[in-house]
């Protein structure tokens, strides 16, 4: 059968038996560190492909992250120091939305975010408290999920007009209505004009631009714990 841009089928017969999250609608980007090829360990990288049909890949250009080809078992992505990628803004529609994110944090970080008149826009990590939302001086407007550090986890995110839905590993964690505005996001690592970074890896990030149905979310959340030797919650 077809098999989407760059995909790799790996590990085993995953793709034979679970649909690829790319196959579900208004998938805006899917990255893997599965689908990165041809690097050794530690080397930078240039560009991770995006398997969605918006082939929205993440670049690399003066400060990229590394390479690993076993961090636990797995490929991952190593953003230390301030390593960053950039890809095309993408804008989370004000009344639905979704994003999946595998991520090990070792400290207090920011990975996925945007800088646009002096307003932060952030995924980032803080005091044992995973956050989706926006800071402006000192005011943070956003929901957040706790997690340990240290640990692999699938985080997940769906958005029901103004409310936040928190999953992890496949189990609901709560909901937060309190982030009403959008969000922008075009980096990966840190925020270009900001000292905020990302400390720790990622496997794997997937946004759609819609609130995915309980079953496209399930869909989505066994893929990607299949692919990458995880457990359910």
């Amino acid at each position: 059968r077809n098999v989407p841009r760059g995909r790799t089928r790996y590990p085993g017969k995953i793709d034979d038996v679970l649909p690829h999250p790319v196959s579900i609608a208004d998938c805006h980007l899917f990255l893997s560190a599965l689908n990165i090829t041809g690097l050794s360990d530690g080397d930078e990288i240039t560009t991770w492909p995006d398997m969605s049909a918006a082939n929205n890949d993440a670049v690399g250009s003066d400060a990229k992250p590394y390479y690993r080809t076993s961090i636990n078992g797995y490929p991952a992505v190593d953003f230390v120091d301030a390593k960053y990628l950039t890809y095309t803004p993408f804008t989370l529609s004000t009344t639905g939305s979704s994003i999946f994110i595998i991520q090990k944090v070792t400290g207090d970080s920011m990975l996925m975010g945007h800088t646009t008149n002096n307003m932060q826009y952030r995924y980032y990590y803080s005091g044992n408290r995973v956050y989706l939302g926006f800071t402006k001086v000192t005011q943070f407007n956003g929901s957040y999920l706790e997690i340990s550090i240290n640990n692999w986890s699938l985080i997940e995110l769906i958005r029901y007009g103004s409310s936040w839905f928190w999953y992890q590993n496949g189990k609901y964690k709560g909901s937060d209505g309190s982030s009403t505005s959008h969000y922008t996001y075009n980096t990966f690592g840190k925020l270009v004009t900001y000292s905020d970074k990302w400390q720790g890896y990622a496997r794997a990030i997937a946004l759609y631009n819609r609130a995915l149905t309980d079953d496209e979310r399930t869909s989505v959340e066994s893929y990607l714990l299949a692919s990458y030797g995880m457990s359910w919650l």
